[in-house]
Formats: structure tokens, C-alpha cells, sequence
């Protein structure tokens, strides 16, 4: 169902993430009309995330700097130039301190904005059901309805604040560090690269797997809570029929599968550090071999080999992180969707259009 298409009082919501559709889970990595209602939502908070989003970018940029700074302290160091020294010791410190303001007004600003798309979302979705008709209650489980005010809200809100703004970073992140190595020297940039093209594809081949054990997980969490709220909320009956044994059977058989999604997950979580921690070593194998002969031949300064060092260790973060918010992104979509498509549920009775309200009442008939 499209976003923003009325949907009756009635009517049944699409099963999100207790169905057995992964597309219910994941949606598009783009979609417009979801966008365009949620900007509505964030009308108030722009310019927090603004500042935070600025933020970031100042933060990113102090970590981008920084191998330099402390690859010409190392060449102050041995070229025994006191003056460079401190000199380099200082802008370290500056860096330092701007990465401190940038982390707070990051910190700060991106909570704000996170805080307040989850209040009017909230508040939209709590008022907007209690306008809903009771029969549209009786086609949908309160667990259902329940994950769309509560998860799904989380999952959008972070789209917002978060989401689209880290792969804005690890993007610039990424393409500066490589243009730096390659402006110190590009003959040893390029060798320590040779590493990166492996890394790619193994995350993305990561990435296909790991998507569908996370989208396993996350269906069989929803699947306690929906059996968890059912079963407290209907204990009278369970109690009145004796059928405690069965209803704990039951929630035992979910939590298992839920132990079980969450182990794969877990194995493929643990599998993408190391693979990605083996090629970063190779990295530094390669920088070592190369970049020990060309200090030796006195055709590079020490400093830029331990630099070197410094930004190859950065380099994998961004490609493991992009290949992560891929999903993420898909997930928030699809949360989006089933957020106004709660929201554009129509009462069944509605006022008349000239229907007038009423200011006091006098409680006599």
C-alpha cells in the first residue's frame, strides 16, 4: 500500500514484521513520499540537526587531520627541530579540543532532533488512534499496533537524525582518506589499496547474508513481544480455562526460535571483524615492506609511513559502516510506510462537515 493512500476504519493492517515477507520489513532504499511527511515532522528541530550535522563533518575532519599532525611531530622528532615540536604538539591539541566541541554539539543537537521527532510522531499516532473506529481494534492486534508507535517510530527517527548523515560522513571519510594517502605518495597509496577491492566485496557479500538473519531476528523478537502482550493481556482467560501449561509451552517455542535467529546473527556478526581485521593487516604488511625500503632510500619521511599506518586503519570502518546503513535505511523505508499507512486510517464515522462542537455541557436533558 502506498504511503498517504486513505485507508478505511475497518480495515486490516499489513502484517509488517510478524508477516512472512521480508519486502514488509525492508523497504526501498529511497522513497520520496515517505521523506517529504517525515520533513513535516522535523519542521521544529532543523536547525538541531543543522548544528549537529555540522558536528560530525567537524569531527570527521579533526580525524582526518590528525595522522598528519602526528606524522610531523615524528619527522620534528627526528630531525630534532624542538620549535616543530611544539608547534605540531599544539595543533595536536587544537585538534583535540575541536574534536571535543564537535562531539558535544553532535552529541547534543542529534539527541534533541531525535527526541523531538519521537514526541510528535508519537503524539500524532496516539491521537490519531483514539480517533480510529472500535472495529478496526478488532481486525488488529494491539502487539501490531503497538510495534508501529513504538519500534518503527525508533527506526524512522533515526533515518532522520542519524542514518543519512553517517553516509554522508563515511562517504567524504572514506574518499579523503584515500586522497590524502595519495597526495603524501601515490605509488605506496596504491599498494596499500590493492587490500580495499577484497574488502568491498567480502562486506557486501556479508551485507546479503547478514540481511536476512538480522531480518529473522527482528521477526522473531516481534513474535515474543506479540505472544508476551496476547498472554498477559488475556491471563483471566488462560487462568479460567487451565491452559497455563500450553500458554507457557507456547512463549518457550518462540523465545527458542528467537535464541536461534539471534545466533546466526550473532555468527555472522563475529565473522565480518576478523575477515575485515586480516585484510587491514595486509595493509599494513605491504605499507611496512614498501614504504621500510623507501625511508631506508631516504625517498620518505618517517613520519609519513607511520601517517600511512594510521589511515589504513581508518579505511575499513567507513566500507563496513556503508554496507551496514544499506539495511538500515531499507528497514527505516519500510517503518515509514507502516507508520502513515496507521496514520491514514480513516474512522469509520465522521463528523459532519458543519458539525459543531460542543463548548459546554449542561448535563440536564
Amino acid at each position: 500500500m502506498a504511503s498517504g493512500s486513505p485507508v478505511s476504519g475497518g480495515q486490516q493492517l499489513r502484517g509488517a514484521i510478524d508477516s512472512g515477507e521480508t519486502d514488509d520489513i525492508l523497504g526501498r532504499i529511497y522513497d520520496r513520499s515517505i521523506l517529504k511527511r517525515v520533513f513535516a515532522f522535523m519542521a521544529d528541530m532543523k536547525w538541531h540537526l543543522v548544528i549537529g550535522a555540522f558536528g560530525i563533518l567537524l569531527r570527521t575532519a579533526a580525524n582526518l587531520v590528525t595522522p598528519l599532525v602526528v606524522a610531523m611531530a615524528t619527522n620534528r622528532i627526528i630531525e630534532g627541530n624542538f620549535d616543530g615540536l611544539t608547534i605540531a604538539s599544539l595543533l595536536y591539541l587544537g585538534i583535540l579540543l575541536l574534536t571535543w566541541v564537535a562531539q558535544y554539539l553532535e552529541t547534543l543537537h542529534l539527541s534533541y532532533t531525535a527526541q523531538g521527532i519521537l514526541m510528535k510522531m508519537r503524539v500524532t499516532m496516539f491521537s490519531h488512534l483514539h480517533d480510529c473506529s472500535m472495529s478496526f481494534f478488532d481486525r488488529n492486534k494491539i502487539g501490531k499496533i503497538m510495534s508501529r508507535v513504538q519500534n518503527d517510530v525508533d527506526q524512522l527517527q533515526m533515518l532522520v537524525s542519524q542514518d543519512f548523515i553517517m553516509v554522508a560522513v563515511n562517504l567524504v571519510t572514506l574518499i579523503g582518506i584515500i586522497a590524502i594517502m595519495v597526495s603524501l605518495n601515490w605509488q605506496l597509496a596504491l599498494l596499500s589499496m590493492a587490500t580495499l577491492p577484497v574488502l568491498v566485496i567480502i562486506v557486501v557479500i556479508w551485507q546479503q547474508h547478514a540481511r536476512k538473519a538480522f531480518v529473522l531476528a527482528r521477526r522473531a523478537i516481534a513474535m515474543v513481544n506479540d505472544n508476551l502482550q496476547e498472554s498477559i493481556s488475556g491471563v483471566r482467560v488462560t487462568q479460567n480455562l487451565s491452559r497455563e501449561n500450553r500458554n507457557v509451552k507456547n512463549f518457550d517455542e518462540v523465545n527458542k526460535a528467537n535464541l536461534e535467529a539471534n545466533k546466526k546473527a550473532a555468527l555472522l556478526q563475529g565473522m565480518i571483524m576478523p575477515l575485515t581485521q586480516i585484510l587491514t593487516d595486509g595493509s599494513y604488511v605491504i605499507v611496512l615492506i614498501f614504504g621500510g625500503f623507501q625511508v631506508l632510500d631516504g625517498t620518505m619521511p618517517v613520519g609519513f609511513l607511520l601517517a600511512f599506518l594510521l589511515y589504513i586503519q581508518r579505511v575499513a570502518q567507513p566500507v563496513q559502516q556503508l554496507a551496514t546503513m544499506y539495511t538500515e535505511i531499507q528497514r527505516a523505508m519500510a517503518s515509514g510506510s507502516r507508520i502513515f499507512e496507521l496514520i491514514d486510517v480513516k474512522p469509520e464515522i465522521e463528523d459532519a462537515p458543519h458539525a459543531r462542537t460542543m463548548q459546554k455541557a449542561g448535563g440536564t436533558i
